[in-house]
This record gives C-alpha cells, structure tokens and sequence, in this order.
C-alpha cells in the first residue's frame, strides 16, 4: 500500500514521515507482497508509531496504527481507496 495514500487518512504531525520497513528475510516464510509495514518517525529520526497495511487484488485494503508501545491507536478498512469503516 502506498505510503502517499497512508499519509491522506492519518493525523501526521508535520515533523512526521512515514518510512517503510523491509520484511526480514527467512528461509521458513515467504515474503507477501499484499502486506507493507511503515515505522512513524519524527524528522530527528524517533520512532513515534507503526502501521501495518494489507492490500487485497479486489481493491479490499486497510492499516492499523499502532503507537511505538505495540498499542493499537486506529484501524482503517477500504473498498478500493474508500473508507467503509
């Protein structure tokens, strides 16, 4: 999912990017390209937040935002790139 359209529905304070992270490479799982996680960092380079996306071929997709503590801050779910809850 497109970090450009993440950053449309959340609340980012200015000094807030979103930088995607790289899935861990393991011989015992296979890499899914539906599903791209993105750290919340502030210009200085703190990790503020996480989001963690998924993106259906039927244009099913959402996140949940998680704060730096693991807690679930809000969640998003869409047909194709609009809101259903």
């Amino acid at each position: 999912m497109s970090s450009d359209w993440i950053e449309t529905t959340l609340s980012l304070k200015k000094d807030q990017t979103l930088r995607e992270v790289e899935p861990e490479v393991d011989q015992a799982r296979q890499i899914d390209p539906s599903k791209t996680s993105y750290e919340m960092c502030t210009e200085n380079g703190e990790v503020v937040g996480f989001i963690k996306t998924w993106e259906e071929e039927d244009g099913y997709a959402g996140y949940v935002h998680f704060d730096s503590a693991g807690n679930v801050i809000d969640w998003k779910v869409m047909r194709e790139r609009r809101k259903v809850s």
